[in-house]
Parts: C-alpha cells; structure tokens; sequence
C-alpha cells in the first residue's frame, strides 16, 4: 500500500503508551518531503523500539484511495473504446 494512503499510525508499547502519528499533518508541516524519505523515518523508528512496541495499526485514508481508483477505473475504460 503506497504511503500517501496512510491517514495514521497508531503504535503501541508495552508500557500502555500510544503514540498516534498523523501523517496527513506531518505532510502539510512537511516534516518529511518524500516517500522515501517518510519510509526510512517509519522504518528507523520500528527499529528503534521494536522490542517494546506490542503493536502497530495502520489507518488508511479510504476517501482517497475510493476516489484513486474510481479516477483510474475511469480513465481505463475510457482508455479502452
């Protein structure tokens, strides 16, 4: 699942503590510029605390992979008459 889709993140640890990340305010402050750069970060910091995270919930922005794939729907049929 390509990461513009992510609404949030939701890591939790073992202590109880939950950290939600929103990934739509991380892009309009533009803490992290690209996708790459956004995978790294997510990557380093599973590393980082993996022995205390118990889990990790990802939330999709639904609205705009419906309307995605209905774009692109679209645009294949069209495509193909």
């Amino acid at each position: 699942m390509p990461l513009e889709y992510l609404h949030s993140i939701r890591v939790f640890f073992v202590d109880g503590k939950i950290w939600d990340i929103d990934m739509a305010k991380t892009r309009e402050l533009k803490q992290i510029k690209d996708s790459d750069t956004l995978e790294d970060t997510l990557e380093d910091l599973f590393e980082q605390y993996e022995d205390v995270i118990t889990n990790i919930d990802f939330r999709l922005n639904t609205e705009k992979l419906k309307q995605d794939i209905t774009n692109r729907t679209k645009l294949f049929l069209k495509k193909r008459k």
